[in-house]
Order: structure tokens, then sequence, then C-alpha cells
């Protein structure tokens, strides 16, 4: 079945003739059936006390698998559309720097719900409410009390929260470019890097449209990417401030709590370095996302919460994030 688009245009892809070269415009498009989509974020960090004698390594690593379904359920006469979308399977695969593994997450908690989005034509979120309202019960579930103190248990909640806020950026991002784009094109964006807590990062995306990997079927179309670090810039007073520039932040906790495990123990995160690069494959007939993967190496320091002599902990971390239709 044929994809009803979201603008008024027959196709997905409208070609619009320059001098010498095709621009396209990049829409999105759904029909009345459930569009299926299955989700990775596997994260593998390795833990080492710079400054000590023994210099020793410990690894962990965490892996999120899931399926949502996006169900178009109202279109308004701009464009714009609700979409309803269904976690349909979740689960968590955790292994701490112990060598403890642990096989459930607060995240799961979100198993059989559904959410509402506002989408409009070019891939932008209007309406973040009900995926705000997903994560505050993720958040939630996450945090227990203890006397008067709030431990929170580990979680995957960023990382959930990466994947739904900026699922289809890559369209997005091109539109807010230009009326179109050409081969060879280049256009920045700005996403999450997420972790097993907050931290002061995000990553500043290259997207690309190489003629020379553009596949024969000329329906699809494949997107490249590339990230760099944005973290702290040094403001008037000397001080070293981190601003997000991605807006609305996702907010799944409320209040001040105490982080279990190791990176409740870390403080005072600092990335130092993070590169990668990503594909996305898109249907520009039919306005539909085919696939995505976003892999990169980030490198940080960070403190104790109680300063262990001149040990510096410094963390290697391998993210690797994929995006397939599966229906």
């Amino acid at each position: 079945m044929k994809r009803a688009l979201l603008l008024s245009a027959a196709a997905a892809a409208v070609l619009i003739s320059g001098c010498s070269s095709q621009k396209t415009y990049l829409s999105l498009g759904f029909d009345k059936q459930d569009m299926v989509y299955n989700f990775v974020s596997q994260r593998d960090i390795t833990l080492t006390l710079e400054g000590s004698k023994s210099g020793k390594k410990q690894n962990a690593s965490e892996k999120l698998n899931m399926q949502i379904a996006y169900k178009p359920v109202e279109v308004d006469e701009l464009g714009s559309t609700v979409l309803e979308a269904e976690c349909r399977d979740i689960s968590v695969q955790r292994s701490s720097f112990t060598g403890k593994k642990r096989s459930s997450d607060p995240l799961e908690v979100l198993e059989g719900e559904k959410w509402k989005i506002k989408i409009n034509s070019a891939g932008e979120i209007e309406d973040y409410s009900g995926l705000q309202e997903a994560l505050a019960k993720a958040g939630k579930q996450a945090i227990k009390e203890s006397g008067k103190r709030r431990i929170k248990d580990p979680d995957m909640i960023l990382d959930f929260a990466a994947s739904q806020w900026t699922l289809w950026n890559a369209v997005a991002s091109a539109n807010k470019k230009s009326f179109g784009i050409s081969p060879g094109q280049e256009w920045e964006s700005v996403l999450m890097v997420p972790f097993a807590v907050g931290i002061p990062a995000e990553r500043i995306v290259t997207y690309s449209l190489p003629p020379e990997i553009q596949p024969e079927d000329e329906s699809r179309m494949i997107i490249k990417s590339s990230y760099e670090l944005s973290t702290y810039k040094e403001a008037e007073d000397g001080k070293l401030k981190f601003t997000p520039s991605i807006e609305p932040r996702p907010k799944p906790y409320e209040g001040s709590f105490q982080t279990k495990g190791m990176f409740g123990f870390l403080r005072n995160y600092k990335p130092l370095s993070l590169e990668g690069e990503g594909k996305t494959v898109y249907d520009q007939l039919e306005g539909v996302l085919i696939s995505e993967t976003q892999e990169y190496d980030m490198v940080m320091e960070a403190g104790f919460m109680i300063p262990l002599g001149d040990s510096v902990p410094k963390l290697d971390v391998h993210q690797k994030i994929t995006v397939e239709l599966a229906e």
C-alpha cells in the first residue's frame, strides 16, 4: 500500500530544477497501518584509573532492544500528523564493572504503553508532551525511596529519549537548511549523547549526500553523517559552562537522587573527544525512513565522590545506535 504523504504533493521527493543539478525536498509519509521500527542502543565502556600504579581497566556494557509501532490517528489541514506510538517490546542487558549481569531495567515499564506525538511533513516534532509523559513514568520507576534518601537504579532512559527525540532528524534538519538538497550538499544539526547518567555533551552532526554512494534504485537515498563533540565553553568569568541546544530537553527525573553503582560514585564528567559516523537510508518516493546507523567513540574524564589520591578516572565509550523498519 502506498503511504499517503503529509504534503499535498504526489511524491515525497519534489525535484527542483537548478542550473546544473536537481534538488530534492524531503518529506515524510504515513498510511493508516502501523509503521514498526526496531531500535538497538549498545554502549561499551572501559574505565581506567589514570595515574594509578596498576592502571587496571574495568569494562561495563549496556544494550537496549525495543520495538515501537507508529500509527497515524489524525491529520490536520496544515499537513501535520498525530502519531500514536506503542512500545511493543523492550528489554535491556547490562554487565557492570564488577562483572555482575542484570537483565531488567526501569525503562521496561513502558512495554505495552502508548503515547502520542505530533509531527509535521518536514519531519519536525511539534508536540513532545506525550514523550515527556512516557519518560516521566520510566523515571519514576527508576527512583526508590530509602529513608530520607532517593536512590536511582541504573537505566537506559536517556537512550530511549535520544532514539525518539530525533528519529527523523536527517530529514528535518535538511529541510531547515534549504528548500531541497542536491548531491554533494552538506548540512549540520545537533544530536544527543545518551549515557548512563546525564553528561554535558551533545553531538554536532554533519549530514551529506555523496553522489558516489547513491543506490541504483532512485527511490532510495543514502545520507552519510559524521559526528564531533559539543561540550563546555568558557564563559566571560573564565568558568566552563555547558548550554544545551536541543529543546525541549528530555526530563525523565524529578528532584534530587543518588545513582546506584559506579556512575553514582563518579562526579564531574568532562567529555574530551567524540568522533564517529553513520548512515541513513531513506525512501524518497514514499517518504519513509528505512534504516539508520550511528556509531562513535567518546573519551571522558571524571572525578570521584571521595578523592582517591592522584587517580583520575578515564572512560572510553563506544556507542552504536541502529534503527530499522520492520514492517
